[in-house]
């Protein structure tokens, strides 16, 4: 089963694990972390940059930022949503832009969407079925509302358990109701509200992606890690071992901080 989508990508943050400087930048296998995140997103009809001014000319992009600045992800993910409302899907990707595997990861995740869509479909044509049968009619397909909103958020879950927020497929309705009401209660506080504890009455298919496609660049010892260097300099040689690093894409601990 094939979805729309749009996709709200978070590039803004202070970086000040990684001394303040621009993470988005830098690149693994000659493409900045930034342009990862978009490639993620290549089946999306709208994308909002939240944060950075990203020099494209993907008409799909649009770059925006939150209000105020550095309010934190739950105020980006506001002003994301807001620059997508023009004909917005009914699903929309939420991405970090400091995930150096985040091709894969997000394929892994619309991959669980899809199989969960049409697993729901599957019911509910035969939930529609059964009642037509027992109310003796033979109009069954009718009481199938295809394309409707979705109620599940799919998110990616570490191995440890940890759900990752800000790598994620969310219902956009809902994932706007739960954002907006959240910025609104917090403004003029000292912080923002925390990312987990405003999703955290969605409904949700966790999806558990190996350390690897959950793996996002904090720190310089990140960087090295993960094998992103400086757009000018060759990168550092990954430190993952063979069997634990990510594939292409199979067709079949992001909170408070937003890329601090």
């Amino acid at each position: 089963m094939t979805f729309g989508f749009d996709a709200v990508i978070l590039a803004g943050g202070r970086a000040s694990r990684f001394g303040g400087r621009d993470k988005t930048a830098l690149a693994r296998d000659g493409r900045s972390l930034l342009g990862i995140a978009v490639d993620a997103v290549a089946g999306a009809r709208a994308v909002a940059v939240v944060g950075h001014d990203l020099d494209t000319d993907d008409p799909r992009v649009r770059c925006t930022v939150e209000e105020p600045r550095w309010a934190g992800p739950v105020a980006a993910l506001v002003a994301g949503l807001r620059a997508l409302d023009d004909a917005p899907e009914a699903q929309t990707v939420v991405l970090a832009a400091d995930l150096p595997f985040a091709v894969p990861a997000v394929a892994r995740l619309l991959a669980e969407a899809a199989e969960t869509a049409e697993s729901a479909e599957a019911a509910e044509s035969a939930e529609a079925a059964e009642s037509a049968e027992a109310a003796g009619t033979d109009r069954a397909d009718e009481a199938v509302a295809p394309g409707a909103e979705p109620a599940r958020a799919v998110v990616a879950v570490d191995p440890s358990g940890r759900r990752q927020p800000l790598l994620a497929l969310y219902p956009t309705a809902a994932l706007r109701r739960a954002v907006e009401a959240a910025d609104r209660a917090a403004r003029g506080a000292a912080r923002g509200p925390s990312l987990h504890a405003t999703l955290a009455a969605l409904d949700v298919v966790p999806v558990v992606l190996p350390d690897p496609l959950c793996a996002d660049v904090d720190t310089p010892a990140d960087a090295a890690r993960h094998g992103v260097g400086d757009p000018a300099e060759p990168a550092p040689p990954t430190a993952l071992a063979p069997s634990t690093a990510p594939a292409e894409p199979d067709p079949s601990a992001h909170d408070q901080r937003s890329l601090a």
